[in-house]
């Protein structure tokens, strides 16, 4: 199933041609304070199962949060996009959720003990990363 989603202004479209390995919330204070948001969703996506296509005159603005991850967002309307995480065995993208008109299923809660909001809901919750 293919899944298309974009940014407010439509400059960026997505495009998952694979199903995602994993979904998520992040609560961590990186992610928090780099969105404006109390916690992010996120659909991880294998290499290669992610394409963007970006209108003229608009790129992808990149911000290097850590060693491993780097965040890429709407150079027209400021939307954050996927944050591409670049690990010793993997790199994979962490696609928002918010650019797609459905919805994902969630996994679990990651550096719920960042969180600024209590979420009631029965999914896991993890003080820091934790692998599906």
């Amino acid at each position: 199933m293919t899944h298309v989603g974009h940014c407010q202004c439509g400059g960026v479209t997505v495009t998952l041609s694979a199903e995602p390995v994993d979904a998520c919330y992040c609560h961590c204070s990186i992610c928090r304070r780099s969105t404006g948001a109390p916690l992010i969703a996120v659909v991880v996506m294998p290499e290669g199962g992610m394409e963007i296509t970006l209108a003229e005159g608009v790129t992808l603005n990149t911000q290097q949060t850590s060693g491993y991850l780097t965040r890429h967002s709407c150079s027209r309307c400021g939307a954050a996009i996927h944050n591409r995480v670049q690990g010793r065995k993997r790199h994979v993208d962490n696609v928002m959720t918010g650019l797609f008109d459905h919805r994902f299923p969630m996994d679990r809660h990651i550096y719920y003990a960042d969180r600024v909001l209590d979420v009631a809901d029965d999914l896991p919750k993890h003080d820091g990363w934790a692998a599906k």
